[in-house]
């Protein structure tokens, strides 16, 4: 479903599940694609109408956005038009667990009311790289490298679009890279301020576990988080363990609602 365009806001989303359910609002990792959804199960999707965002900057006369918070206000303002209601409940995958977290952030500054964000190999905070490194500091030559791969991609993208090449086969694979690339710029070296909010933090394999626990040690006072690591190596862990991580988040969502509340890490 293709949202009404906005001059400075546009959103492109997929909805699967239940419609008349509550709905869980899914953005994209650092692909952009909004295919991602696919990869939950019929449990999740027969209690929750499962709303994916998917990437501006993706297709023709698209331009990708430049900043974690350009990105943020208009995925809030998308779904906000989308569902008629400030999203509640928010999700990523890998990069967009850090655009959930402020997309949550503006939920919360605009009701007062805590949002429920559902994490899935959520990117270190801080890293320059978007991936757990032993030096993931973003250092002035680190940044001079990822705006130059933003300048070429760019340029490859603009260059084969002008020629009439944007939907070749060359000129999609350009355009995915720009936007990559993009979205590498706005959120390398970004780490969220924690808010009141209560978080899920699902490490889809061990290779994620260290990550999780720097979510742990960021979380103040007044946020509640959860965290589950699945078994297995990250390139084996899609057909294992997706049941197990949509049984991890109805557990998470059921227990947010229920009377007595998650308990406090």
């Amino acid at each position: 479903m293709q949202l009404p365009e906005h001059p400075a806001r546009r959103l492109a989303v997929q909805v699967s599940g239940s419609h008349g359910q509550e709905p869980i609002a899914m953005i994209h990792g650092i692909s952009g694609s909004a295919l991602f959804a696919n990869r939950f199960g019929k449990a999740l999707k027969q209690r929750y109408s499962i709303i994916a965002v998917r990437g501006m900057g993706l297709e023709p006369g698209e331009t990708p956005y430049d900043s974690v918070e350009e990105i943020s206000a208009n995925y809030f303002d998308g779904l906000s038009s989308a569902t008629g209601q400030h999203p509640r409940v928010i999700g990523g995958i890998c990069l967009g667990g850090l655009l959930a977290i402020e997309v949550g952030r503006l939920t919360f500054e605009a009701t007062g009311e805590r949002p429920a964000l559902l994490l899935i190999d959520p990117p270190p905070l801080g890293s320059a790289w978007l991936k757990p490194m032993a030096d993931n500091r973003m250092t002035a030559q680190r940044r001079r490298q990822i705006t130059r791969k933003v300048v070429y991609w760019r340029l490859l993208r603009d260059t084969l679009a002008a020629v009439g090449l944007g939907q070749s086969r060359l000129g999609r694979h350009t355009r995915q890279k720009a936007f990559k690339s993009m979205l590498v710029r706005a959120a390398a070296g970004f780490s969220p301020s924690s808010y009141p909010c209560d978080i899920l933090v699902v490490a889809s394999s061990e290779w994620s576990a260290t990550t999780v626990e720097q979510y742990k040690d960021w979380a103040s006072e007044n946020t509640r988080v959860e965290t589950v690591v699945m078994p297995g190596t990250h390139d084996k862990f899609r057909a294992a363990n997706m049941d197990a991580i949509d049984a991890a988040i109805i557990a998470f969502l059921d227990a947010r609602r229920a009377p007595a509340g998650m308990p406090v890490r």
